[in-house]
């Protein structure tokens, strides 16, 4: 059953459909040249080699984690610097007898995501890693153990 039959609205709020898809139409062109430049820019940094070659990190993570590590490598005197300045080192707390961890809350959150994502993608990618996460038991360990079976099973 009809919500309304008066023809002004009807015809109002198509018009606004339609301008609302050319908008998207628009976003997605624009989207699309980010994309290309993003992707030229990639191939011509001198470092391309090495973030292409990392396991996992494609034409997006690749682009990201060049991003995040910036072209300064005088920046970061060691691998703990770029975990502490990204948020993916976790944040020990000590007082008395207890302990307390937990995860850095202040940190460029894009630079972590980034790096979060790496890792997922690098354990799917890399036969060794797997094989180490794989001797837990926990119940992300069970997660990935059914993404490889999926995978070697030549079902992805």
């Amino acid at each position: 059953m009809p919500v309304t039959d008066e023809t002004a609205l009807i015809e109002s709020f198509a018009l606004r459909v339609q301008l609302i898809c050319r908008q998207l139409q628009l976003v997605q062109q624009t989207l699309r040249s980010y994309e290309q430049q993003i992707a030229s820019a990639y191939a011509a940094h001198p470092d391309h080699a090495i973030f292409a070659s990392l396991p996992g990190a494609g034409p997006v993570l690749g682009p990201r984690l060049l991003a995040s590590l910036g072209s300064q490598r005088e920046r970061f005197g060691a691998a703990a610097d770029v975990q502490h300045y990204t948020g993916i080192a976790p944040v020990t707390k000590r007082s008395g007898g207890s302990c307390y961890i937990h995860r850095r809350y202040l940190c460029p959150k894009f630079h972590k995501q980034s790096f979060h994502e790496f890792a997922g993608q690098s354990i799917l990618g890399s036969r060794w890693r797997r094989r180490i996460i794989c001797n837990s038991g926990s119940r992300a360990v069970r997660i990935i153990r059914r993404c490889g079976r999926w995978l070697t099973n030549g079902s992805g």
